[in-house]
C-alpha cells in the first residue's frame, strides 16, 4: 500500500514551510543588527507566529464553509 497522499500533503506545505523559516531568519537577523533587547525579540516573534497560526486557521475555515 502506497501512501503517495503522504507525499502530496508534505509537498503542499513545503513552500510555506520555506517561506515562513525564511522570515522569521530575517525577523531574528534584523532584530539583533538593531541592538532591540532579547525578551522583546521574543515577544515580536511570538506574535509574528500567533499571526501566522490566526490566519492558517481563518483562511482554513472559510474555504471549508465555501465549500
Amino acid at each position: 500500500m502506497t501512501y503517495w497522499w503522504c507525499f502530496c500533503l508534505w509537498w503542499y506545505r513545503f513552500p510555506g514551510v520555506i517561506i515562513g523559516a525564511l522570515l522569521m531568519g530575517v525577523l531574528n537577523l534584523g532584530m539583533s543588527i538593531m541592538g532591540i533587547d532579547q525578551n522583546i525579540q521574543k515577544v515580536v516573534k511570538g506574535m509574528v507566529l500567533l499571526a501566522a497560526v490566526i490566519f492558517d486557521v481563518v483562511s482554513k475555515r472559510k474555504s471549508f464553509i465555501v465549500k
